[in-house]
């Protein structure tokens, strides 16, 4: 977090976690200069080869380059609601192709 608030320049952000995402490729800093690049569609990150990943998800600021709106909690919620119906999914087909 900056002394204003939340930091959404993910460049700036002093985090392990986010400084090892940003380090490996596996996130990739939006361009409009907050948050990371994701699909839309799936809230998966993009990586720095633009590969759509299908292990790192976001939901709320991290989205925020992606989806302006994605900072209140109504947001928030809609967009963890949406990805656990997509995680679930892929896991009954997983477990499907287990059987």
């Amino acid at each position: 977090m900056s002394s204003l608030g939340f930091e959404f320049d993910w460049t700036r952000i002093d985090d392990p976690l986010v400084r090892n995402l940003l380090r490996r490729g596996h996130a990739v800093p939006h361009p409009v200069g907050v948050g990371v690049r994701a699909d839309p569609a799936t809230l998966a990150l993009v990586d720095s080869e633009g590969r759509i990943s299908d292990t790192l998800f976001a939901v709320g600021h991290p989205l925020r380059g992606e989806l302006f709106e994605a900072s209140s909690l109504k947001e928030q919620i809609d967009q963890a609601t949406r990805l656990a119906v997509l995680l679930a999914h892929r896991a009954e087909a997983a477990a499907r192709q287990v059987a």
